[in-house]
């Protein structure tokens, strides 16, 4: 009777449990050559801020931590003026050798999310890599932090490119399917933890498929199941060789029968 009591309990709880209303997801942003129907860039991760702000909110009153996950947008020429992804840019080439390609998306009433990447090549970048990425929130949106006091715009940024360790070779993609974290910051400002995860950037190409650099967490992961595999293989054809030479040995001596005294 007491654990039917504990499973009603626990399952009332799993149903008014509130969902998220941003599920932590994938999402993809193609940017296209104005006027054209073809990508210039493509950026397609899954991507969640955990932003704290305060409340004053009666008996709730105190810091809470919301999650603010990348939406999925419509998609935009670059170099348009306008538009959610409308600040994006295709790659453009700066100085012949030098070439640059951003995305921009604007979502909500204020929120802004932004990741800028440099290449190096003559006609064309041989290498790229992803210089920084910005996050703008506004505290006064209240769809993201209803009853809360704060009244600023906050940006915060990481702009080493090392620490962010994204990066490609020539009309390659950079794929990162594990779960990574990086913490975006400013003077004055409490630091913002960033995770992405299922990563597809390809900031100087036209395809989204083709040549891939992989994350060094997707490489340790594949390394970590491989040993486990090989282990189990092994033991497994050392068993199977027990077993057998256990079952040739009980024929023999089934086929010896016994001796003559």
């Amino acid at each position: 009777m007491k654990v039917s009591i504990v499973f009603l309990a626990v399952l009332l709880a799993l149903c008014n449990a509130q969902e998220p209303r941003d599920p932590y997801q994938k999402v993809t942003y193609n940017i296209f050559y104005p006027g054209t129907t073809v990508i210039c860039a493509t950026w397609s991760l899954a991507g969640q801020f955990v932003v704290p702000y305060h409340t004053n909110d009666g008996e709730d009153s105190g810091e809470i931590n919301v999650m603010i996950n990348l939406p999925q947008l419509p998609p935009m020429s670059g170099n348009a003026t306008q538009g959610d992804l409308g600040s994006s840019m295709c790659p453009t080439s700066i100085d012949n050798t030098t070439w640059t390609s951003s995305l921009s998306a604007q979502f909500s009433n204020g929120e802004n999310f932004v990741m800028m990447a440099s290449g190096s090549g003559d006609e064309e970048p041989t290498s790229w890599q992803v210089d920084s990425i910005w996050f703008t929130y506004n505290e006064q949106d209240m769809y993201y932090f209803p009853g809360g006091n704060g009244t600023d715009i906050v940006t915060v940024n990481i702009t080493n490119p090392d620490m962010i360790d994204i990066r490609g070779g020539q009309n390659q993609l950079f794929s990162c399917n594990s779960e990574s974290d990086l913490t975006l910051s400013a003077a004055g400002q409490v630091p913002i933890p960033f995770s992405y995860k299922d990563m597809l950037l390809g900031p100087f190409t036209n395809s989204t498929s083709g040549s891939t650099a992989e994350c060094s967490a997707d490489t340790e992961t594949s390394s970590s199941k491989t040993v486990p595999i090989a282990v189990g293989s092994a033991l497994g054809g050392l068993l199977l060789l027990v077993l057998v030479a256990y079952l040739i040995g009980r024929r023999m001596r089934r086929g010896s029968g016994y001796q003559k005294v």
